[in-house]
């Protein structure tokens, strides 16, 4: 057995019904010791169970992938903290404003790099809550809205031009999630708010970025449904093209 994947409604109530409290940090930790396992996964897990402890043992062991709160595909969590992440000398006279311009810009330049730059429209979605970062991404090719894992389905493109793997994915958000903990870097040395919600739309033909933040928090719910809801309503938008 090389993969093992943990599957509950909720995986962090795990152990609540014998210990009282969650153990999903500690099972994780001690499947972690098991030498032939190479990948362990876990879901469903929501934001209000996810513990600085489980958060510590994510970012420690390798080999647990990839996360997902509420049914949506989570990044890794960050391993460092904000005040941690270095920022370059250059950076240092800059607003919080442009270095979160600069993270939008590098967050979407990778996600371009994902479809080799081939697609009319790039989206890209990121919700924040405290250290949990959570990104989503997806491309319009003509008149296809396209989820990444399906990008091999536009017209515009021959079979298995993409690499759509899961290790391919896993790495292209593992670099989005990290330029985006720079974005929290800055927003603690500026001592300003970092967005909770920011929607990146990218347009191929005009060369365009155009950001939409918001700063409220987010509940548990629409954390869980935002990035599907996000999706649904520019493919209603793509349909009527």
């Amino acid at each position: 057995i090389r993969e093992l994947i943990i599957i509950a409604q909720d995986t962090t109530k795990y152990g609540i019904d014998i210990y009282g409290e969650s153990k999903l940090a500690e099972l994780l930790q001690e499947l972690c010791k098991i030498k032939e396992l190479k990948w362990i996964r876990f879901l469903y897990s929501y934001p209000e169970g996810i513990t600085d402890k489980l958060i510590e043992v994510v970012a420690k062991n390798d080999k647990i992938d990839v996360l997902k709160i509420g049914g949506i595909q989570m990044s890794k969590f960050i391993d460092e903290e904000p005040s941690e992440i270095s920022l370059k000398k250059e950076d240092l006279s800059k607003t919080f404003e442009q270095e979160l311009q600069d993270v939008e810009i590098k967050i979407v330049e990778i996600a371009r790099m994902y479809v080799k730059d081939q697609a009319d429209n790039v989206f890209v979605h990121i919700l924040c809550n405290g250290n949990t970062i959570s990104i989503n991404y997806f491309y319009r090719f003509g008149k296809k809205l396209l989820k990444k894992e399906a990008i091999n389905e536009a017209d515009s493109v021959s079979m298995d031009t993409f690499d759509v793997t899961q290790e391919n994915q896993q790495k292209t958000l593992e670099s989005m999630t990290r330029e985006f903990a720079k974005a929290m870097a800055s927003a603690k040395k500026h001592e300003k708010p970092i967005p909770s919600e920011i929607r990146l739309t990218y347009d191929k033909k005009s060369n365009r970025l155009l950001p939409q933040m918001r700063q409220d928090s987010l509940d548990a719910m629409y954390f869980a449904r935002s990035h599907a809801n996000w999706f649904y309503d520019i493919e209603e938008k793509v349909n009527l093209l």
